[in-house]
């Protein structure tokens, strides 16, 4: 599943500095906001009391981030290769016995976009 932010002022910046310049000014914000996601999608929910399953912390070693220069643009992608990781932690497959304890991709984006939101719109305001 792909989710997207759409940042206001992309096309102006790529009107003004062209998208060489327009994708370098964009590159340090998409990396922080994978960072961001990544690091939040690592978070466990609290143990259950008398919880008899002992957590290997394998999900959250195996999240990962990539940001990939296009011509016409950035993709940035948190994902994790954990066989289970869709049923513990995607909005998508997650399931019922899941569902309230643990965080989905969603819930994590969606409390982090302001944020990152920001974060761009700082930077292209610098640039232009």
């Amino acid at each position: 599943m792909s989710v997207s932010i759409e940042v206001k002022g992309i096309k102006e910046l790529f009107d003004k500095l062209g998208s060489f310049d327009a994708i370098n000014v964009l590159e340090d914000p998409m990396n922080r906001a994978v960072l961001r996601l990544e690091s939040r999608m690592k978070v466990y929910p609290p143990t259950r009391p008398n919880q008899r399953y002992v957590r290997t912390g394998t999900l959250g070693r195996r999240f990962t981030h990539e940001v990939t220069r296009q011509s016409n643009g950035l993709i940035g992608k948190v994902g994790n290769n954990t066989v289970y990781a869709p049923f513990v932690v995607s909005k998508q497959f997650q399931r019922t016995l899941f569902r309230g304890r643990w965080q989905t991709d969603l819930d994590v984006l969606e409390s982090e976009k302001d944020v990152i939101l920001r974060d761009f719109e700082k930077a292209i305001a610098e640039a232009i």
